[in-house]
C-alpha cells in the first residue's frame, strides 16, 4: 500500500519549487509593504521544508520496517534441518 506521505511530500516540494523560482525571478513590486519581504520566497522555503520532512518521515518508516528489530535474528530460509542417525 502506498504511504500517503510520499505524494504529499512531492506535492509540497513541487509547489515550493514554483514559489521559490517566482520569488527569485519576480520583480521587486511583488514584495509586501515597506519591509520588502518576498513572501513567495519565504513561503516556498517553508513548503520545501515541510515536503522534505514528509519524505524523510516516509523514508524513515520504510527503513524501520525493513530492518529486523534490535536483538533479534532474521528468520532462516527453508525448512529446519533434521539429523538422521
Amino acid at each position: 500500500m502506498l504511504d500517503l506521505r510520499i505524494p504529499i511530500g512531492w506535492f509540497f516540494l513541487l509547489n515550493a519549487l514554483v514559489l521559490i523560482l517566482t520569488g527569485v525571478f519576480a520583480p521587486v513590486s511583488t514584495t509586501v509593504g515597506t519591509m520588502s519581504i518576498n513572501l513567495n520566497l519565504w513561503w516556498g522555503m517553508c513548503l520545501a521544508l515541510f515536503g522534505s520532512f514528509m519524505l524523510g518521515l516516509s523514508k524513515l518508516d520504510r527503513s524501520a520496517k525493513s530492518a529486523p528489530a534490535k536483538g533479534t535474528t532474521a528468520p532462516l530460509e527453508g525448512p529446519p534441518a533434521t539429523s538422521e542417525e
